[in-house]
């Protein structure tokens, strides 16, 4: 055909031209903002246009998002791909001391779930200024003064995959909290870490513990805290009750 329109719910069932990637394929990215429909329409006039069961609008099942959609004028054939957003993870929040130094930032676990990370792009946004190195790096250095008092400097991670898409995701490192605790460290050791000991947590108020982790959708995802780094002094849930028992059982996640 010399041209192709997608007609549909995201542009009011206007004429949307598609491109000609190759030899008779047609291609068009979309966004629904919910479960809509379309169909094709060759010369934008509904004098010659194509749905599926009989002629009828081709539905669009999976919800909100952004989709490749491909028609195949020759045997016409057609597919419809969901676009899937990379996924940032710009590590736990972290606590130094007043001292201040180097601070690791690591974005290694962000991900796309149907594609590649393909750029990764370190800024801060919020308190003292640092000295960031590798911004474009998926681990980078913040260089932080040594201060009197305590401050918080927040990080900013954007990731942009394959496609184009972008994800952003934000780390907190606090410079001398000045909050009380019983511990001087605390890790989350799980099965979102595979039980290692690198996952920090940050001291947010007096006595509270904070991190952000991202589980996987198994229905045996646990933890426990760990403030030894070693097991030594390690806590779980044996009452599923909220409150920590020293050695005890794994915490499980029942959100998935």
């Amino acid at each position: 055909y010399p041209t192709l329109f997608f007609r549909g719910t995201p542009n009011g069932w206007s004429t949307t031209p598609m491109v000609l990637v190759s030899n008779y394929t047609w291609e068009i990215t979309v966004a629904f903002d919910s479960n809509g429909e379309f169909k094709f329409d060759v010369y934008g006039d509904w004098l010659q246009d194509f749905g599926d069961q009989y002629g009828q609008n081709i539905q669009i099942y999976d919800g909100a998002g952004t989709y490749r959609i491909r028609f195949q004028d020759q045997s016409l054939w057609y597919s419809v791909e969901r676009l899937e957003t990379p996924i940032a993870n710009a590590g736990p929040n972290q606590t130094v001391g007043l001292a201040g130094g180097a601070v690791t930032l690591n974005g290694r676990a962000s991900y796309d779930p149907d594609g590649s990370i393909t750029s990764y792009q370190w800024t801060q946004y919020a308190g003292p200024t640092a000295t960031l190195v590798n911004t474009t790096g998926a681990v980078a250095t913040a260089s932080l003064v040594a201060r009197a008092t305590p401050a918080t400097n927040r990080f900013r991670l954007v990731v942009t995959d394959n496609e184009g898409y972008t994800a952003t995701s934000v780390v907190w490192v606090i410079q001398g909290s000045g909050y009380s605790s019983a511990y001087s460290q605390m890790f989350l050791r799980g099965t979102a870490n595979n039980w290692t000991n690198n996952q920090r947590m940050a001291l947010v108020s007096n006595y509270v513990w904070e991190i952000r982790i991202e589980f996987g959708a198994l229905a045996n995802e646990r933890f426990k805290f760990d403030a030894s780094q070693n097991w030594t002094m390690d806590y779980g849930d044996n009452e599923t009750n909220g409150n920590a028992d020293a050695g005890g059982l794994d915490i499980r996640i029942e959100e998935g």
